[in-house]
């Protein structure tokens, strides 16, 4: 692109930049299992690889981790066992 820019685009085209990394240094920690928590998905794993919401919510609740949390390991889960 051999557009010209303005002093002021600079400045805020660098801000925009500056914003986009401060962003990404947040990091969202990553959620460390147990085994006991494991061996409850994994069970559960096998009798419905695809709960419905009323489940995920009482495997949540069973391993004391949150819905979200729980549907993203199964869906994982389910992709791993596709590969």
């Amino acid at each position: 692109n051999n557009s010209i820019l303005c002093k002021i685009h600079v400045i805020e085209g660098s801000k925009e930049k500056y914003d986009a990394n401060k962003q990404s240094e947040t990091k969202r920690i990553r959620t460390a299992f147990s085994l006991e928590q494991l061996k409850i998905l994994q069970d559960n794993f096998k009798v419905d690889p695809n709960p419905d919401g009323q489940d995920l919510r009482w495997i949540a609740q069973f391993t004391g981790l949150s819905k979200r949390v729980t549907q993203i390991w199964f869906q994982n889960t389910r992709a791993r066992q596709k590969k």
